[in-house]
């Protein structure tokens, strides 16, 4: 069986990565078996290839964006499906995808829009039988899973962080604090904060560095592996179908 894992960037990448660690025991290998996807920095999409402990390989792929997933499924998921040998013709995919504004049913129908003819049954955190023909002319069986974040409300992956943090009574304090100090600030700093989706990512950003000052020269993804996030019931309730893959 292939496993893949599509999200929208490296930060999701590193995020999720971390999680299935931590809990379904899925660790980095330099030299997957399967196959692997190599991108130039400029390229803006990365991925890696990770291994348990019963063998199984699963390739977790940063695609660049939202706007990127249809683009990157069609050069190059689609390739791995369309050429699997006889062996290898189930796959288990799942997709993570910030929410933002979009209700559910739209942000399925957008999924399905995105992925077809190969995945044409979507549903939110349920996995979803799908057939594909491949160019051997035998039907490829894919089980699909999308998972919007964060769950029960708009936003993005930011969000879903700060909940999770939240989730400490002192934390939230410093969370709701750092929250209205960007909302304050915003409109006199347009220039740097000119979107929702900027201040969201300057609130975690301030959080962070109140939170660990130590580090607040560090790279986001070591500020990011800093905390436990394994024991946050937020990312369990959102991730916990993704144990499945």
């Amino acid at each position: 069986m292939i496993r893949i894992i599509l999200c929208e960037g490296e930060t999701d990448a590193i995020l999720i990565s971390y999680y299935l660690s931590k809990m379904a025991g899925w660790n980095y290998v330099k030299k997957p078996k399967l196959f692997e996807l190599k991108f130039s920095e400029q390229d803006n999409k990365c991925c890696a290839s990770y291994r348990n402990q019963h063998g199984d390989e699963l390739l977790i792929c940063g695609v660049g964006g939202k706007d990127n997933f249809k683009n990157f499924f069609e050069e190059y998921i689609k390739n791995i499906i369309w050429l699997s040998p006889k062996e290898q013709y189930e796959f288990k995919i799942a997709l993570i995808t910030d929410r933002d504004n979009a209700s559910i049913n739209e942000l399925e129908e957008h999924i399905k829009e995105q992925l077809s003819p190969v995945i044409t049954n979507v549903k939110d955190n349920s996995w979803t039988v799908n057939k594909f023909k491949n160019s051997f002319g035998t039907n490829a069986t894919i089980d699909f899973l999308l998972i919007s974040i964060p769950r029960n409300e708009s936003g993005a992956l930011e969000s879903l962080l700060m909940n999770s943090l939240s989730e400490n009574t002192y934390d939230k304090n410093i969370v709701n604090i750092s929250k209205e100090f960007i909302e304050e600030i915003a409109p006199n700093a347009d220039k740097y904060i000119s979107t929702e989706r900027l201040k969201l990512k300057s609130q975690l950003g301030v959080v962070f560095s109140i939170l660990n000052p130590e580090k607040i020269f560090y790279l986001f993804d070591e500020r990011l592996n800093s905390v436990k996030w394994e024991t946050s019931q937020t990312l369990n309730d959102c991730f916990k179908k993704l144990l499945e893959i």
